[in-house]
């Protein structure tokens, strides 16, 4: 079984992708939050089943459940040919590609960013990755099941078929790149962030079209891998917004 444990997680689910729910569990309590309250109305009447469940019951995880979770539909990633027809009518559209992260913590953190900064998508290799396991769900806040989720083979390949139908693809690295404010961005993107130790492959690196960095100043002189996904899509979200403005002012 899958579950999402949680307030956060439940309350998007409940919001964003009921149907995905098949049910939900919760500890009774003399005096239960509001917040627990509201959930477990909302999820009568959408018709969802409600079940009281002891502590043993609670499914284990690193994550807390705060005394409420969702049994939820086990997520089928979809593939990139099945992904991109849903993109046709899009002229903006923004992809992520994480190759090899293998912290659930940091792929969790960039999917909740990556939806909450408008992204179409997060493309993941079958192999040498995290599972999509609770945790990603817990801290991509329910993200994961609201944002959609490819997976593929082979990593390259699918930077190839990307190119091929209109994607410039950006590669991040520490050095020898453009500056992120200065990225020549593209209407149609994709952006790979590498592993947290090793970075980005040498087949998919030299696949790129650009390399995008972001200076650093201190004395610490790496970022986590989720903090500069976050700064990477805000430039781009700002640059999207400069040229929208520029329409409307044309």
């Amino acid at each position: 079984m899958t579950y999402v444990a949680g307030i956060h997680p439940v309350e998007i689910l409940l919001s964003e992708s009921p149907e995905k729910i098949q049910g939900l569990f919760y500890i009774p309590r003399q005096s239960p939050s509001p917040r627990i309250r509201k959930l477990l109305d909302v999820a009568r009447r959408k018709h969802i089943p409600v079940t009281p469940a002891s502590p043993e019951d609670a499914p284990r995880s690193e994550s807390p459940h705060q005394g409420i979770w969702a049994r939820i539909t086990p997520l089928s990633p979809l593939s990139l040919k099945a992904w991109l027809p849903l993109q046709k009518n899009r002229n903006i559209c923004t992809l992520l590609i994480l190759d090899s992260i293998t912290d659930p913590h940091n792929i969790g953190a960039i999917i909740r960013t990556a939806a909450c900064l408008g992204c179409q998508g997060i493309l993941l290799p079958k192999n040498r990755s995290a599972p999509l396991s609770p945790v990603v769900w817990k801290v991509s806040a329910g993200a994961a099941g609201v944002l959609p989720i490819l997976q593929e083979v082979n990593l390259a390949r699918a930077v190839e078929y990307l190119k091929r139908n209109g994607f410039w693809i950006f590669g991040t690295r520490a050095q020898e790149a453009i500056p992120v404010w200065k990225a020549p961005w593209s209407e149609r993107c994709a952006v790979i962030f590498g592993n947290e130790g090793k970075g980005i492959r040498p087949l998919l690196k030299s696949k790129c079209d650009f390399h995008l960095s972001i200076p650093l100043t201190g004395s610490i002189t790496s970022l986590n891998v989720s903090v500069a996904a976050g700064m990477i899509l805000y430039e781009r979200n700002r640059w999207l917004a400069l040229r929208e403005g520029e329409k409307q002012n044309a």
